[in-house]
């Protein structure tokens, strides 16, 4: 079987859990929550000195966020981690990153505003 085609094993809640809150710095109504800087700057590039600008920074984020609300619950947290693990993984993300309102849906206008966010105009 190719690597590529197979799903990744699933992590562990406990240690889904444990990261999620060692990069949440939001804290709302009892409720641990990342920010878009939380789940980039933190979280993504933690050991790098990679900085990338607010729009990119929210575009990133916007993959995660399912609520489209700019904090990253827990449960966003693991549904991306269940995405990653699936075989169509790169697919499914690119597609998050022009589904701008959370509606399964990828507009021209949205995909035209991200590629001048990464590529410039």
């Amino acid at each position: 079987c190719n690597f590529f085609l197979q799903g990744q094993r699933r992590a562990d809640p406990t240690e889904l859990k444990a990261i999620f809150l060692k990069y949440a710095s939001i804290q709302k109504n009892d409720e641990a929550f990342m920010s878009p800087e939380d789940f980039v700057a933190r979280f993504l590039y933690a050991h790098t000195d990679i900085r990338l600008s607010d729009e990119a920074t929210s575009l990133l984020a916007g993959v995660v966020d399912q609520k489209k609300d700019g904090l990253i619950s827990f449960q966003e947290f693991v549904a991306f981690e269940s995405v990653l693990c699936a075989p169509d993984a790169l697919y499914v993300v690119a597609f998050l990153l022009f589904d701008k309102t959370g509606k399964g849906a990828a507009t021209y206008d949205y995909l035209s505003v991200t590629w001048c966010i990464w590529f410039g105009n």
